[in-house]
């Protein structure tokens, strides 16, 4: 976990160092308009009431439109630790799952040097293990899903920009509140997302 922690720190660092060609050009011209964006990174999952954690894929989505003054209004949805869900229904282990997945609202506001904060609420979706009582089978187990609320908070850079396309680097943070069965959620990640505005 400690390695993961500085390899996101290293490569939010590094992104911070490189040059962004269009910073003079978005300062003059605020992003209007359509946006899709689509990334993929690492993430780690710890779960407060079983104190399991691990690392694995996440993915995101977000589709959006600028209103100027750099303010882009979008919705997403985001995933972690997705191969988690590949699990059969029924499973014949202990192991804890800790897949997580969020619809979030968000707004994205751009920062001087390219930078931008994107915080968001939504909801969010926590697989776990659970004994199954429909079954005779002893420790039967089977994989399900509750729903909780959920905040994000997500800080990146741009870059690239050639247009229409706008790459950048983000680190991001999921907050979910403990359902009926999970704990509280933490998910720390970092992607890169390619963004295209119409």
């Amino acid at each position: 976990m400690t390695r993961h922690r500085h390899v996101i720190m290293a490569l939010l660092l590094a992104a911070t160092a490189l040059p962004a060609r269009a910073a003079a050009q978005q300062s003059k011209a605020p992003p209007r308009g359509f946006l899709f964006g689509i990334g993929g990174g690492r993430s780690s999952v710890r779960d407060s009431r079983t104190d399991e954690q691990g690392s694995g894929g996440m993915i995101s989505f977000r589709i959006g439109a600028g209103v100027g003054r750099g303010i882009t209004p979008m919705v997403e949805a985001v995933g972690h630790r997705l191969s988690d869900v590949a699990l059969p229904e029924r499973v014949a282990t202990a192991e804890h799952v800790l897949s997580t997945s969020a619809f979030l609202a968000s707004v994205q506001v751009e920062l001087p040097a390219s930078f931008y904060a994107r915080p968001g609420v939504g909801s969010a979706y926590h697989q776990f293990v659970a004994p199954d009582s429909a079954t005779d089978e002893d420790g039967a187990l089977y994989a399900d899903i509750e729903t909780v609320p959920a905040a994000s908070l997500a800080l990146g850079r741009t870059m690239l920009v050639a247009r229409p396309l706008v790459v950048a680097v983000e680190g991001t943070a999921l907050w979910t509140r403990n359902g009926e069965v999970s704990g509280d959620r933490r998910s720390l990640g970092i992607q890169v997302i390619a963004m295209v505005r119409f």
